[in-house]
């Protein structure tokens, strides 16, 4: 799937430019909310050290502070995407992002580490009340050349969030605002939340003509799967693996397991599940999912790992850590933006140039750090990054393109919250396998040597991420000569 095929099957396209530009001009709620949502994730990252320093805490806690928020957001997604196909999106993204509002506030005054894991989690939750509506309003509302537009859009900013994150989190902690320090980024989480709910008046009411049944039971089931996996994964590492880890481990799966057995039960009966897995049989959707697990479990482990070895190690402040970010996520933006045309000049290799380009960075970044690892490298480190930003805008776009189609318009709910289920389990699984990695290796090969070890396994995942791109681009070749 390239991001073409939008552009040839459109059935409604605004013919006039204005008529785009006003369509587009009443999600700009939607994109603030993406926009949000890479912010608070980034601007978290870059405050951890100072954070452990607030609180004297363990990086185990750390992580939770991380992971509390992808796991929450990931095991709530698909339900409220199917809330908001039964009760209304815009609704339920104005909710949302109230909700986001209240726990951004929480977080900024939290007395202590467990407060504030807490009202990460709530973030999480509200984060998952409001994204799934993002792009299942941009699915019902939009098509050809205006959806193409509104995915680029989309994409540039949650990288313009990434960028932004970075550099006002490290120049909150740095400049030590009315002694604030971290906490004035959760204070502007609130306010860029209030903005995202004041704007969502503005956003085209929508909701499917044929709502399936809310599936409680699964929702429990998908919960408990990924809570189960993800806390022993979070803790377990630096609290030398006790027994109640090592026993809620497996749980997960089993869990998971009993929630797939459900959900094919339910379906044979009849009744639509939280999660068809019909909808599995479509291999473009597992090959997509699969991609997008790896491409942002890949986002989140580097982008922790940066931080704390950057900060940690080569004991630069955290402006300087999120200065550093900036070129990588502003190429990043700047080419989602133009992808409608270097998608037409490439075609369906986009996606393939993206990659090859991600793998070429990242080797690239083992080399230099391998050899040097000092402030400057810092600096040496700009060429990969800004090179690994032009990769993963031409991979996003496509990505999202091709979960888009495989799920029906009139369960466009569901296809948000797949995806977005993905993106945030990938994300809090990211940091915490790879910070794993980073902080159970830091002590014996030392922190350059443990972070060239981390962004290998980035480039392993990215080579994966290629081989399932080749074999996506088989099947759709194989459909379009059934056709």
């Amino acid at each position: 799937m390239t991001l073409d095929d939008i552009s040839t099957t459109t059935t409604v396209e605004p013919r006039r430019p204005s008529a785009a530009s006003q369509r587009l001009g009443r999600l700009s709620g939607l994109f603030l909310g993406a926009f949000l949502g890479t912010f608070a994730f980034n601007a978290a990252n870059v405050a951890l050290p100072d954070i452990q320093n607030t609180f004297q805490t363990s990086p185990a806690m750390l992580e939770l502070i991380v992971a509390s928020y992808g796991g929450s957001f990931a095991a709530l997604l698909i339900l409220f995407g199917r809330l908001g196909d039964r009760v209304g999106r815009r609704r339920l993204f104005a909710i949302g992002m109230s909700v986001f509002v209240i726990a951004s506030l929480a977080a900024a005054f939290a007395p202590g580490i467990g407060w504030l894991i807490a009202a990460r989690a709530l973030q999480g939750c509200a984060a998952a009340l409001a994204t799934p509506q993002v792009l299942a309003t941009i699915q019902a509302t939009t098509a050809g050349v205006v959806r193409l537009r509104a995915v680029s859009i989309f994409a540039a900013a949650g990288g313009l969030g990434a960028a932004v994150g970075q550099v006002a989190s490290g120049a909150a902690v740095s400049a030590d605002l009315f002694g604030l320090g971290w906490r004035s980024i959760f204070l502007l989480c609130a306010v860029l939340a209030a903005s995202c709910a004041l704007l969502s008046l503005l956003v085209p009411a929508t909701r499917s003509t044929a709502p399936a049944a809310l599936d409680f039971v699964g929702v429990a089931g998908l919960a408990g799967g990924i809570l189960a996996i993800v806390l022993p994964l979070s803790l377990g590492p630096t609290l030398g693996w006790p027994v109640w880890c090592l026993a809620l481990l497996p749980i997960g799966p089993v869990l998971l397991f009993l929630l797939w057995k459900h959900q094919a039960r339910l379906e044979r009966r009849g009744i639509t599940p939280l999660i068809p897995p019909s909808l599995f049989r479509l291999r473009p959707l597992r090959l997509g999912l699969s991609m997008a697990a790896l491409f942002f479990g890949g986002y989140g482990g580097f982008l922790f790992v940066f931080a704390i070895a950057a900060e940690s190690s080569l004991h630069v402040s955290p402006l300087v850590t999120g200065l550093a970010l900036v070129p990588f996520a502003v190429v990043f933006a700047v080419f989602s933006v133009f992808l409608g045309p270097i998608n037409r000049l490439l075609g369906s290799r986009t996606m393939f140039v993206g990659v090859s380009a991600q793998i070429v960075s990242l080797v690239g970044m083992v080399v230099i750090i391998s050899l040097d690892w000092t402030p400057g490298t810092l600096i040496v480190l700009q060429a990969p990054l800004v090179l690994m930003g032009f990769a993963q805008a031409l991979m996003f776009g496509p990505l999202v393109a091709n979960v888009l189609r495989e799920v029906p318009d009139d369960a466009a709910g569901l296809s948000g919250g797949l995806f977005s289920t993905v993106q945030q389990l990938a994300l809090a699984l990211g940091v915490v396998i790879i910070g794993a990695v980073f902080t159970v290796t830091r002590d014996g090969l030392g922190s350059g040597t443990s972070f060239a070890l981390c962004i290998a396994i980035d480039a392993f995942a990215a080579i994966v991420f290629l081989v399932l791109a080749l074999r996506l681009r088989v099947r759709r070749n194989a459909d379009a000569s059934v056709d």
